[in-house]
């Protein structure tokens, strides 16, 4: 195989993960915490602001969060080789705590991951109802 060739494979197999995470859900169908996290790394991976704003909670503004994450994480080619999900109090959220490499180096986040229906959301952005406390009037 040339060069050109290796491209197109990569390729493929990375639109293949973006789709399958995509889907979240495990291979009896169900949806799970760890393929929104899955999907989440791919996306940082693919500098994907479209499948990142997928995996954001309905309703969220999600754009100068997923900007920021795919400044300081994306296109490295991450590599995760720990992944601890915890579940929290609830059995609809999790703490993701992530370790891995990429071409920058060391990688580590700790990302919110909740159930959005019956899906898996990541925790981007902020929920249109949040109003920062200066924005609050007091009369």
């Amino acid at each position: 195989m040339n060069h050109i060739d290796l491209r197109w494979m990569a390729l493929g197999l990375l639109t293949l993960a973006l789709l399958g995470g995509c889907t979240q859900s495990d291979p009896s169908g169900r949806p799970t915490a760890k393929a929104a996290v899955d999907a989440y790394v791919a996306g940082l991976n693919a500098r994907d602001p479209h499948a990142l704003r997928q995996l954001a909670p309905p309703g969220n503004d999600a754009e100068s969060d997923i900007a920021r994450r795919l400044a300081t994480h994306g296109g490295q080619n991450i590599a995760i080789t720990s992944a601890d999900l915890t579940s929290d109090a609830t059995p609809d959220g999790v703490s993701a705590r992530l370790r891995g490499k990429g071409t920058k180096g060391a990688y580590s986040e700790i990302l919110v991951v909740a159930r959005c229906g019956d899906l898996w959301c990541v925790a981007l952005g902020m929920a249109p109802s949040y109003r920062a406390p200066a924005q609050i009037h007091r009369p």
